[in-house]
């Protein structure tokens, strides 16, 4: 398949068709913060329009929750509140798929011809997209459950155990991948659809972010009713709704982060990937150059935006992997060649940047210089509130998670420490916070579901990274460089255990082994002979 196949395959018209629907989306949510009584018709209008689509056809409800992944960052776009408590879009959806996917695998009971039952009728699902080692790592995070409740707070072991629940989607989401029933036979397969929407879905984080630049670097609070209204009520509803933070950071340079810009890190490598493997066809095509070099310009200036440290770690961790496989799978002038697209691109990423934040009308509030914005950023990392809050925490979490090492401590274990994050200090004057959710996510995990749950965390992240590589396409590739990336920037920042990370690693699980070879899977039972034994028989 050549690229330009490619690229017709994902810009078709419901690509559009989807891009164009977000905007409303994100109206809806704006207008639902403002005038809170439009929330009684916008969420269960949402609700419905899920419902019916996943009822329709399970598949469609699975492709609604990774659009949502991709633009929600939090999950609270919309939200309604309930007895009290509020109910996310996410939460909703989630709740949706799983009761429409028990209802058909119930209902598949009843079906005579075995092929139309559920894929999870079938013994060979057994072996299909790592569903042991998922069910193996399900008994620990059950496990930390029980523990949670049994040893913490309620409320602590409730809020720390809700996003792990997110793991679920792995049976709506491999109905809706591996039943054949529930896609056309004349189509490419289950996949083409899910990277139509990363892409649509990257393209609004495009448009969002570079809106929400331009708007907080042009329009301050300076006494004006528009420029209050806009840079009061947009910056509340951005931080109410989870969608992101707008930070006046101290160069000057107004930082945009959105949580979903982690889904940015895999598509920069996808792009890059895609450059070295169709550089002949890219060479002779001065569109497919511009195209090319234009998508690199923006997710790398995307990623700069968010000033975000684990990115940017997570991102150089897997450089080395990306050269490895170029090399490997290539040759060395094409692994020129990417890294030539990555610094071209680099470049006219951050000349965008500066044109945005230095467009001349309405007048700019931002006065910087970029390059010592950046380097400010990059040597930070001890003085600065979030990363001095980010250090002061690891000793006293260490040492809990040392006094709990091999069961942990269950969901909900709170750790106290001192801190200087401003956001802390409001509700904790003398500094002294306590929390049960902590920025070093393998760290985290360890403590709540114990050192054996995590080996099996790894060792699943391990089987899908050995398949991926094994594989000869350019998107396989890819996926392993995600799991690395997903790996390091855990470190600093929870995302394996977040919905963001979860969804995106049972994509990627279901992916690595479509049309998996049985060779393939013998090979990597013979390898780990032991681990597979016990932990797999």
């Amino acid at each position: 398949m050549t690229l330009s196949d490619i690229t017709k395959k994902i810009f078709n018209p419901n690509f559009y068709a989807l891009l164009l629907l977000l905007p409303a989306i994100e109206a809806c949510s704006y207008f639902s913060f403002i005038f809170p009584n439009l929330n009684r018709v916008f969420f269960p209008a949402a609700v419905l329009a899920v419902l019916l689509l996943s009822l329709k056809n399970l598949r469609y409800g699975v492709y609604a929750a990774i659009l949502e992944l991709l633009i929600g960052s939090k999950g609270h776009l919309l939200s309604f509140d309930l007895m009290g408590e509020s109910v996310s879009i996410r939460m909703a959806i989630w709740l949706i798929l799983l009761v429409v996917w028990s209802k058909m695998a119930l209902l598949s009971f009843r079906e005579k011809d075995a092929s139309r039952r559920s894929v999870f009728l079938k013994k060979e699902i057994l072996s299909r997209g790592y569903l042991k080692n998922f069910l193996l790592l399900f008994i620990f995070i059950a496990w930390g459950g029980i523990n949670g409740f049994w040893r913490n707070a309620f409320n602590d072991a409730f809020l720390d155990f809700n996003a792990w629940m997110y793991f679920a989607l792995i049976f709506p989401l491999y109905e809706a991948i591996f039943n054949k029933n529930l896609y056309p036979s004349d189509d490419d397969g289950p996949f083409w659809p899910i990277w139509r929407i990363c892409a649509v879905g990257i393209s609004w984080l495009a448009i969002k972010t570079y809106a929400f630049l331009f708007i907080f670097s042009h329009l301050p609070s300076d006494g004006r009713p528009l420029h209050d209204f806009l840079a009061h009520q947009m910056y509340y509803w951005i931080r109410s709704t989870g969608v992101g933070e707008i930070t006046n950071m101290p160069s000057g340079f107004v930082r945009v982060f959105l949580q979903s810009h982690f889904f940015l890190l895999p598509a920069l490598y996808v792009l890059l990937l895609m450059s070295g493997r169709y550089w002949g066809e890219i060479y002779k095509n001065k569109k497919m150059m511009a195209f090319v070099i234009a998508s690199i310009s923006i997710v790398s200036s995307l990623v700069t935006i968010s000033f975000s440290r684990s990115f940017w770690v997570g991102t150089i961790a897997a450089l080395p992997l990306f050269a490895y496989i170029s090399l490997k799978k290539f040759d060395p002038k094409r692994l020129a060649i990417s890294c030539a697209f990555l610094l071209i691109g680099t470049i006219f990423g951050l000349a965008m940047i500066a044109g945005t934040v230095k467009f001349p009308y309405p007048k700019a509030s931002a006065d910087f210089d970029l390059t010592e914005a950046l380097s400010d950023r990059a040597k930070k990392t001890s003085n600065e509130a979030a990363a001095a809050s980010r250090y002061a925490l690891l000793p006293e979490l260490w040492k809990v998670v040392s006094d709990n090492a091999i069961l942990g401590a269950g969901f909900g274990k709170t750790v106290s420490y001192r801190t200087q994050d401003p956001r802390a200090l409001e509700n904790n004057p003398d500094g002294l916070y306590t929390t049960y959710a902590f920025e070093w996510g393998w760290l985290d995990i360890w403590l709540k579901i114990g050192a054996l749950g995590l080996f099996s965390y790894f060792f699943l992240l391990w089987l899908i990274f050995k398949d991926a590589l094994d594989k000869e396409t350019f998107l396989s590739d890819a996926f392993a460089i995600t799991l690395v990336i997903i790996f390091f920037t855990n470190i600093f920042t929870p995302y394996a255990n977040h919905p963001l990370g979860i969804g995106l690693l049972l994509v990627l699980a279901a992916a690595a082994s479509w049309k998996r070879s049985p060779v393939l899977a013998l090979k990597r039972q013979l390898c780990y002979p032991l681990v597979y034994y016990f932990c797999l028989r």
